[in-house]
């Protein structure tokens, strides 16, 4: 049975104590007492001391853009921007418009010039998120930037610029069958995987679990205005012994709910989710990618979707 500790009180204080309380993952440092998350504390450390591009592999929701976020803040790029881009769910077109950007006339809908995001990161890090959808053809466009640092807007008859970015990479995947079927390039494995990181499932940190509640406990209460609770031992062992197929996001978003729907200050068993009672978890929602309408070219109210303000790109 899990008791309340002091010392998980004061790590709490000081982790909420390095920047706001809105869960940004840069605001936050890894949190966890398990020997893995002490290990991969060190490999962060080791990756944000070079420059090299670099692979996170991990299941879905274990942070691998919390841990993307780590190196570029403690490498000598912290100062630069640090970008996030996620390829599942993106047409080829937009994926690529939003990584090199595209110049006006470039596709229909392309009515100004429009930087990517490679672009805009300059001496700053660039995180792939699920690299593993991108198309075979995107990959050869991301290998050709990775030898020679030449940003290409769509569109454009030439390079426009040379960047200097770093690349960080993440997949739920295991590329390995992906490269045998001829999915993915083997080439761009091979430069993608010069430093690799792998982000344990939290179902195999299970003690690190009562921390993890009582920060988000603390976290959301102070981002809702609502009362602070803390859970009981019996809530927190019964916490730790789900599987998580969703990991950490799944277990934030479980303890949110938990936060905002207290009606007393001690979470108990009785306020904890049927499916966490019953041990029975949801199945986790894996990406899939969003195959492109037939034709070269993408249409305008694709584009204008995704610019969110009704604004054309």
């Amino acid at each position: 049975m899990f008791e309340r500790r002091p010392d998980i009180d004061r790590d709490i204080t000081a982790i909420v104590s390095t920047g706001s309380l809105s869960l940004e993952p840069m605001h936050a440092r890894l949190i966890g007492r398990s020997a893995s998350m002490r290990v991969l504390d060190d490999e962060i450390d080791r990756a944000a001391a070079s420059d090299d591009h670099i692979l996170i592999t991990g299941e879905i929701g274990v942070g691998k853009q919390l841990a993307a976020r780590l190196i570029h803040h403690r490498s000598r790029r912290a100062r630069a921007p640090v970008v996030t881009l996620t390829c599942a769910g993106l047409p080829d077109l937009l994926l690529e418009s939003e990584l090199f950007g595209h110049v006006r006339g470039g596709f229909a809908g392309a009515y100004r010039d429009k930087p990517g995001l490679l672009e805009l990161a300059e001496n700053g890090t660039v995180f792939l998120d699920e690299v593993g959808e991108m198309s075979t053809r995107l990959q050869a466009a991301l290998l050709r930037f990775l030898a020679s640092g030449d940003v290409q807007r769509v569109g454009a008859a030439g390079a426009h610029l040379r960047a200097n970015v770093r690349l960080v990479a993440g997949t739920h995947r295991d590329l390995q069958p992906q490269i045998a079927a001829g999915a993915f390039r083997e080439d761009l494995y091979a430069r993608l995987q010069t430093t690799r990181l792998v982000l344990p499932p939290l179902r195999e940190r299970t003690e690190d679990v009562p921390l993890l509640v009582h920060f988000f406990l603390q976290s959301f209460a102070a981002a809702h205005d609502v009362r602070t609770c803390e859970a009981s031992s019996e809530a927190l062992e019964a916490l730790a012994a789900y599987p998580w197929p969703g990991n950490v996001h799944e277990l934030k978003r479980v303890v949110e709910r938990l936060a905002l729907n207290a009606r007393e200050s001690v979470v108990g068993l009785h306020d904890l989710p049927a499916e966490i009672m019953q041990g029975r978890p949801f199945q986790p929602v894996v990406p899939r990618p969003v195959t492109p309408a037939p034709g070269p070219k993408q249409t305008p109210m694709t584009l204008i979707a995704m610019n969110g303000t009704g604004t054309p790109v």
